[in-house]
């Protein structure tokens, strides 16, 4: 089980590739799936992929329906996610047309932050990255602290540590159901600072969603 907030170093599951073995079989690869089949379900296009086996970096899964349905001569963009029993983590999984039939005669993509599979020229990205190109960050965030001793525009300001997209806006962000808007100019790779009108402490409810993908999870509030 993840701690996520109470541990400086957590284990946040991503998953680099999804790629379809048969019509209704995966594998998956990424980081950070632990060892214990209970603790992580993984769903696709809301029908939740039953593990056959699993270690911390690859698993395999299957479906009840057939990836063939799905398959319309385009590339396909399927809503994924991970659950544990704290958040959830949502993103998006692209699949080129025909992987449902054949691996055969596929064009690589470049991998921006990655590297192709000679074979099925399907992306296998670093680590933080996702994507067809591996070119979309993986949020999450890892900590989040209470700035006690000072105000923006007379708001209590929180910073948020993590993963995030320095490039695109936050869409929504909010600690413990409550909304905390994001400080024009203060946001990077690994920060996020953001204003809200509430004094939040303790263990809270964080949510935030950046272009395709959304995570929530529960994290100890610190005072910095």
């Amino acid at each position: 089980m993840w701690f996520l907030g109470l541990n400086t170093n957590p284990n946040v599951p991503v998953a680099s590739s999804v790629t379809i073995k048969d019509t209704t079989n995966l594998d998956v690869i990424g980081h950070s799936f632990g060892s214990n089949f209970s603790n992580l379900i993984f769903t696709l296009d809301g029908q939740e992929c039953i593990k056959h086996s699993l270690s911390d970096s690859r698993f395999s899964c299957s479906i009840s329906n057939s990836f063939k349905t799905f398959n319309n001569g385009n590339i396909l963009s399927v809503p994924a996610s991970f659950t544990t029993s704290i958040f959830q983590n949502d993103f998006i999984v692209f699949f080129l047309p025909g992987l449902a039939v054949s691996y055969q005669n596929r064009i690589p993509y470049s991998c921006e932050n990655g590297f192709s599979d000679e074979n099925t020229g399907i992306c296998h990205c670093n680590y933080g990255y996702v994507g067809n190109n591996c070119d979309y960050i993986q949020i999450y965030v890892t900590e989040v602290y209470f700035i006690t001793l000072k105000e923006y525009d007379n708001s209590q300001l929180y910073l948020l540590v993590g993963n995030f997209n320095s490039n695109k806006p936050i869409d929504t962000l909010s600690i413990g159901g409550i909304e905390c808007e994001p400080i024009e100019g203060r946001l990077t790779n690994d920060q996020i600072y953001c204003k809200s009108n509430v004094v939040l402490k303790g263990l809270k409810s964080i949510s935030i969603t950046q272009s395709f993908f959304n995570w929530s999870g529960l994290i100890l509030i610190q005072s910095k």
